[in-house]
């Protein structure tokens, strides 16, 4: 059975384990293991110990670390942390300074008790579901090194499921959680919209938030607890919650209506993720869902979300599009020239259609209904890449291999809960979508299906 990050930190502040030990014993899988997977591009072994050995003198004079006591943490090379350079896995940015503080997520996250290890891989400016950014080269999977973990926070999957950490940011602006969730066989909570403040304008700032991404839905809730709510300067930030996600997963066993709609009304899936998928939905009546198929969701919108993605990240990007050209991944290049080209009738009319689909997503759901589908069309597919072009011998379009977008797209709250395993040994993971604001009813479902059908990590977190 997987322990939970949780469980960990509880160990720590009962003083029956050291965060000394904890920070030796991830530094030591690290070494074992980062060589194969590539997980983390830059680490800051001596601080950690320094900061470990701090924290085991303050528990031992009475002081209470936090909630994430001594566990050790990767951070996804998007993200600050004072006195490392943050890459966004560009060549551009390699040689940049060392940030000077750390971001708001991170510094939540230290100040409940986490120790920083490094930085995770990411693929360039996180433009893709699969990690393999020039600078850094191909983070792997620990189920089968020659497959994706996913992407874009593929290197804090791949750690995580590894068993070199036990916790790693991530964030999910078209999938970027669920994705690296589902193909490494984790839990990934893709927090609705705001629910984690962003001080930062930029790219994708209608889609992307910072979430859980985790071995346990229990670890999932803390962590949930330790980072959400409101920073200063973000217009769309939510206000906090008003309730302990701990607490509500430990509250009354969820049971509930459900839509299913696996493909979500478009596309094909790859015959064995649409057996796992479809499996795992027949099993749902032995926790209490009241299921209900349906045949389509609402229309596909990657056109309307390639069209506001696009753009925002072309106009991050700025003048560097044009004075490092040839520092960019070549894909993601024709991403921002196709982001540059994007007129303004055009970009508002993306937002109407976003406007249409919130619209039609809050009528099917209401305020208590989810819906289950696939992540993605396919199992873990080349850790190089490209996306697939085919599924099921079909070809499909560029975000034909996710299923993961349309809910960036609204903002809604869904997860990647492990739901089984293809005939190769990869993992299979379930999608579930709440109504807007529902991250509690998601958590209370997920922890409903753990407890029934329980899953572990990568035979490799066991070595």
């Amino acid at each position: 059975m997987i322990e939970s990050a949780k469980s960990m930190a509880e160990r720590v502040r009962a003083k029956e384990v050291s965060p000394v030990e904890l920070v030796e014993t991830a530094l030591a899988a690290i070494e074992q293991h980062n060589g194969e997977l590539n997980a983390f591009v830059s680490l800051r072994e001596e601080e950690a110990l320094v900061e470990a050995r701090e924290m085991a003198d303050q528990i031992a004079g009475g002081v209470d670390p936090g909630p994430l006591a001594g566990l050790p943490l990767g951070v996804k090379d998007l993200s600050d942390v004072a006195g490392m350079v943050t890459t966004f896995g560009s060549r551009i940015h390699f040689n940049d300074p060392p940030a000077e503080a750390d971001c708001d997520e991170v510094a939540a996250l230290r100040g409940a008790g986490a120790i920083v290890l490094g930085k995770t891989n990411t693929p360039e400016f996180a433009w893709s579901g699969y990690t393999n950014p020039p600078l850094f080269g191909p983070c792997r999977n620990p189920w089968n090194t020659e497959r994706t973990p996913g992407g874009s926070s593929g290197g804090s999957a791949s750690a995580i499921a590894s068993g070199m950490v036990p916790l790693a940011t991530a964030s999910d602006g078209g999938g970027s959680i669920r994705i690296p969730a589902n193909f490494s066989g984790l839990f990934g909570l893709k927090p609705n919209l705001g629910r984690l403040g962003n001080p930062k304008s930029g790219g994708w700032q209608f889609f992307s938030v910072s979430g859980p991404l985790t071995r346990t839905v229990e670890d999932a809730a803390l962590l949930l607890d330790v980072t959400a709510g409101p920073v200063a300067g973000d217009p769309f930030v939510l206000p906090p919650a008003g309730l302990s996600y701990s607490e509500v997963i430990e509250g009354e066993p969820w049971k509930g209506r459900v839509l299913s709609c696996p493909n979500l009304g478009w596309g094909i899936l790859d015959p064995e993720t649409e057996r796992q998928v479809t499996s795992a939905i027949d099993r749902l009546g032995e926790i209490g869902a009241d299921v209900e198929e349906i045949a389509r969701v609402f229309d596909d919108p990657s056109q309307w979300w390639i069209t506001l993605a696009a753009a925002d990240g072309a106009y991050s990007q700025g003048s560097d599009i044009d004075d490092y050209a040839d520092l960019y991944d070549p894909q993601l290049f024709m991403q921002l020239q196709l982001g540059r080209s994007v007129t303004r009738e055009s970009y508002q009319q993306a937002l109407e259609k976003r406007y249409e689909a919130c619209a039609a997503l809050d009528i099917l759901l209401g305020d208590d209904t989810l819906l289950v589908a696939a992540v993605t069309a396919v199992p873990a597919y080349g850790a190089e890449g490209p996306h697939p072009t085919e599924v099921a011998g079909q070809p499909v379009p560029p975000t034909g291999f996710t299923r993961t977008y349309p809910f960036n797209f609204t903002g809604n709250p869904a997860v990647s809960i492990p739901c089984g395993m293809t005939g190769d040994g990869l993992p299979v993971g379930l999608q579930v979508i709440a109504p807007r604001f529902r991250e509690d009813l998601l958590l209370r479902f997920s922890r409903a299906f753990e407890q029934a059908w329980p899953w572990e990590l990568s035979p490799m977190a066991a070595q």
